[in-house]
């Protein structure tokens, strides 16, 4: 799940540099996807809005949805 903290970083380094300290960490226990995001409501947010887009495909993978269309 290193793309999801990559795609977070890029978009938050746009926004803030000291993005650039936090420690993005995502993974998978289970069939649970697990994407620590920064403590302030505004970082939270825009690193969810930069991941959003890849987690219906995240969420089918781990389904065991491996068909790629």
């Amino acid at each position: 799940m290193n793309g999801f903290t990559k795609i977070g970083l890029r978009v938050s380094l746009l926004l803030v540099v000291c993005f650039a300290l936090s420690r993005g960490v995502a993974g998978v226990r289970g069939r649970t996807l697990v994407v620590n995001v920064p403590g302030s409501v505004k970082g939270a947010t825009e690193s969810l809005e930069a991941v959003m887009p890849m987690l219906g495909h995240a969420i089918r993978l781990l389904h065991g949805n491996t068909a790629h269309a």
